[in-house]
């Protein structure tokens, strides 16, 4: 089985309230999020984890933002790893020397943070219309194992399934559910890939459970589910 590729992000930060807001934030885009709070710390794991991109403060306990990037792009193998500076003071002038690839100023908002990492990484964002829908889905794993769950949304690309066991991101799955419809309810069969996680977490807003694009799926389906996305939008206005 074909495993898609999770965009693995470096946040270092000795504020843990930070590191848990953005992680949390940034697992919703599809990310593999690991974290450290000191800039020996982020040299280890960035040896070890190879991050596609880095966010990192300067004021830390040991060494500052601005060696640890130097020691990055003195490194052979994490030269070319995008370092983005988030930081209260910012020096523009040291970023550039250190070689950083830019800079935000705390505080930073959510989408300034995703502006900043789009030009360097692969962010899972949603472009079809997502509806609340809450069916019961009968879903069959690679192995023929069957288990029932239900969704939270639905997109004519994809569906939202919470389970406190979500299947590992790559998975292909057999997808069974009905559908109220104008015309009566329609039973619906897809075929889909696990392209996301969310696992339960103290303290974490996001419900646990895993995000399925569809995939090969007939035109026949694809169009009932626009039926349904349709009808719960003109609804919701």
């Amino acid at each position: 089985m074909e495993f898609l590729y999770m965009t693995r992000i470096l946040l270092v930060d000795d504020a843990a309230l930070f590191l848990e807001l953005e992680r949390t934030f940034l697992k919703r885009f599809g990310c593999e999020i690991v974290t450290a709070r000191t800039g020996e710390d982020a040299l280890a794991k960035a040896r070890i984890r190879r991050p596609d991109a880095i966010l990192l403060d300067v004021v830390m306990p040991g060494m500052n933002g601005y060696d640890v990037c130097r020691a990055l792009r003195a490194d052979e193998a994490l030269k070319t790893v995008p370092v983005i500076f988030v930081a209260s003071d910012p020096d523009p002038d040291e970023v550039s020397r250190c070689g950083g690839d830019g800079y935000l100023r705390k505080p930073v908002t959510r989408e300034a943070l995703l502006e900043a990492l789009r030009p360097h990484v692969n962010l899972a964002e949603r472009a079809a219309p997502r509806a609340p829908a809450v069916l019961r889905v009968r879903l069959m794993d690679a192995k023929q194992r069957m288990r029932k769950v239900t969704s939270k949304d639905l997109s004519r690309d994809g569906i939202f399934l919470k389970t406190e066991q979500p299947l590992p991101v790559g998975s292909v799955v057999d997808l069974r559910f009905r559908l109220p419809l104008a015309e009566g309810v329609e039973d619906v069969h897809l075929q889909g890939e696990v392209v996301r996680q969310v696992e339960e977490e103290r303290g974490s807003y996001l419900i646990p459970g895993m995000g399925i694009r569809f995939v090969g799926s007939e035109v026949s389906m694809r169009h009932k589910v626009g039926q349904f996305i349709r009808s719960r939008l003109a609804a919701a206005v």
